[in-house]
């Protein structure tokens, strides 16, 4: 009997179905990897619920995903793009991928922002690319996936949990946040993020929490919290929060919290990282003058908030999105969750085997959720 594996495929909004496909080929330029734990993303649920723009249904849903390497063409190291050139990788290797394979090089996008290849119009992206045929396995709600040639591989650290490896994407958000913290004249006269800094960070949730661990990692000084649920706000405490405001309270007397706890000025550094329209609003109102607001929590469409162009000018504040993050910075993700002394694994409240996918799905994003991870052998 020809030897299969099993993948949750979604046909489109509110559809989840599992399936079995024949197990691929190894191709001399391939790599096949043995998923062992897979993150949902928001982005997967707002797929799931019919919010995510533009999905070309059906697809194996899932890049947020670590594995062991179960075969390995010969050719691998001509096609795979491997940052650290002493790697020899082999079978029982514990890797990850990058969400998606290198820019073309030819589009608009890659020939006008080379350091920018997930804006790429024509790479191919895990966990969002049409399912119909060979080699299947391209999403990580599945047993096995399928490395492309051109797929970004880094090496697990020994040791690294399969759950904790599988957060390096979501840590890579947080990194990036960082990084455009720091960007331009981030370290000249007060501007952006530098040692001792305050930053507020607004939503708890998973990308909110890895922002706090990686701002205290990064050397920021003062890290404030808010949100609406207590639980979250104690969790923040152990991601490196320095103090948590209920988002419940008005503008106005989180302003004054701030302000207290902050020599009178309003914090020089926001990051929205709750994915609300209204927090990115609320962002420019807890941002000093001369600040920086990271918006960092709306990678579907939320919908629109009205905003004060006044409020922007006044303030002569710098506003910077989160989009895309270069691949290499998942080495960068792997050195943090391996040297961190945040208790990243904390993240990962709810676990569930492949069977119960669609519960998975259920939970995730749920009020006292943190981080909901698959695993496609249990």
């Amino acid at each position: 009997m020809s030897k299969t594996g099993k993948a949750w495929v979604m046909a489109g909004p509110g559809q989840l179905e599992m399936k079995e496909f024949p197990y691929p080929k190894c191709e001399k330029n391939g790599i096949i990897i043995k998923v062992e734990a897979c993150g949902i993303c928001g982005t997967d649920k707002h797929m799931f619920n019919g919010n995510a723009g533009m999905v070309d249904f059906p697809i194996i849903p899932g890049h947020e995903f670590a594995g062991t390497i179960e075969e390995i063409g010969e050719d691998y190291k001509k096609s795979m793009l491997i940052v650290d050139e002493t790697l020899e990788l082999k079978v029982g290797d514990r890797v990850i991928l990058g969400p998606g394979t290198k820019g073309c090089g030819k589009c608009p996008t890659c020939l006008k922002y080379p350091d920018k290849p997930l804006l790429c119009q024509n790479r191919f992206r895990y966990g969002h690319s049409k399912v119909g045929e060979a080699p299947y396995f391209l999403g990580g709600y599945s047993q096995y996936i399928y490395a492309l040639p051109d797929s970004w591989i880094f090496k697990v650290p020994d040791g690294m949990s399969p759950e904790l490896a599988a957060m390096a994407e979501p840590v890579c958000i947080a990194l990036r946040v960082v990084e455009r913290a720091m960007e331009g004249e981030a370290h000249s006269l007060g501007h952006g993020l530098g040692i001792g800094r305050t930053v507020a960070v607004i939503g708890a949730g998973p990308i909110g929490l890895l922002i706090m661990a990686a701002l205290k990692h990064a050397g920021a000084g003062k890290i404030i919290a808010i949100d609406m649920l207590p639980k979250k706000l104690e969790m923040a405490k152990e991601f490196g929060a320095d103090m948590c405001i209920d988002a419940k309270l008005s503008v106005e007397e989180r302003q004054e919290i701030i302000k207290q706890s902050n020599g009178g000025e309003l914090a020089d550094i926001v990051v929205e990282a709750a994915g609300a329209p209204i927090a990115f609003k609320q962002a420019l109102d807890f941002i000093r003058r001369g600040g920086t607001v990271i918006e960092a929590g709306h990678f579907t469409d939320g919908g629109e908030i009205p905003v004060n162009p006044y409020m922007i000018c006044n303030k002569d504040c710098d506003i910077k999105g989160v989009w895309a993050n270069h691949p290499v910075m998942f080495r960068d993700a792997l050195n943090f969750l391996d040297r961190t002394t945040v208790p990243i694994e904390k993240l990962a409240t709810h676990i569930f085997g492949m069977n119960d996918v669609p519960e998975a799905m259920k939970t995730a994003g749920g009020p006292d959720v943190g981080k909901v991870i698959i695993k496609p052998w249990e």
